[in-house]
């Protein structure tokens, strides 16, 4: 009898440890241990997911036929959209290799782009008549 008394306490046991709560979905625990809720409570909302800061907008200015301090590097994700100005103070045109992409720029006039990253590698920006590179555009996977 004693062991019978036994076996029914360990089964109550186990079941307590092991049947389903009726608060919802148990918490998760992510890889760093932190422990995390998966669903609001009950009349509570979700938190939204903040966006991502949008980078700002690259800027290449030409001073006397020369990108003014260095070549810029432009980097995005295959799939967002690619945005730079350039300004100059010579007249020129800019061309984005691979995009087949092409402006004028001069003194008053900005040469602005916008376009999706829809080709992945390493691309020349640079002034078309005179040859010299503005930037290197990089596009990942």
């Amino acid at each position: 009898m004693a062991l019978l008394i036994a076996a029914v306490a360990v089964v109550v046991v186990v079941f307590l440890l092991v049947r389903p709560s009726d608060e919802g979905p148990a918490p998760t625990t992510s890889a760093g241990g932190a422990t995390t809720s998966t669903e609001a409570s009950p009349g509570e909302e979700k938190p939204k997911p903040k966006p991502e800061p949008k980078p700002s907008i690259a800027r290449i200015d030409v001073v006397d036929g020369e990108p003014k301090g260095a070549v810029a590097k432009i980097e995005v994700d295959s799939g967002e959209a690619i945005e730079f100005t350039v300004t100059s103070d010579v007249p020129e045109e800019i061309h984005v290799h691979g995009f087949d992409l092409y402006e004028d720029v001069g003194p008053g006039q900005k040469a602005a782009f916008d376009f999706p990253a829809d080709l992945e590698g390493i691309f020349e920006v640079e002034l078309h008549g005179s040859a010299v590179q503005i930037a290197e555009l990089r596009v990942n996977p």
